[in-house]
């Protein structure tokens, strides 16, 4: 567990933290500028940023860890699962909440 941890779960697990902090606080201060004071979607919106950043971080390591040695199959084999999966869990939150319901009556 030891080797696994110092080869490349470690560097991931920091990354994934690193983002996903930043995001957080990003998104906080955004609302807070907007005068949001409080959490319109509850908790669900921290669920999905946690998804989303944990295949980014995902992909980011099956691109640079991937045994194989052809660039355009390496991106090929990282970029059809990670935008597949994260397409599918985006269409999934469609059954929970309407996907930029709101933000389309603002740009149009």
């Amino acid at each position: 567990m030891k080797k696994i941890w110092n080869g490349w779960l470690k560097e991931s697990v920091f990354m994934y933290c690193v983002i996903y902090t930043i995001a957080t606080l990003v998104n906080s201060v955004l609302y807070l500028i907007n005068g949001t004071y409080s959490d319109p979607n509850g908790n669900w919106h921290e669920i999905d940023r946690a998804l989303i950043v944990l295949i980014g971080v995902l992909a980011y390591k099956m691109a640079t860890k991937s045994p194989i040695k052809n660039t355009l199959i390496r991106m090929m084999v990282t970029y059809i699962p990670t935008m597949s999966l994260t397409f599918f869990y985006i269409w999934l939150t469609g059954f929970r909440e309407p996907l930029a319901h709101q933000h389309i009556k603002i740009y149009l």
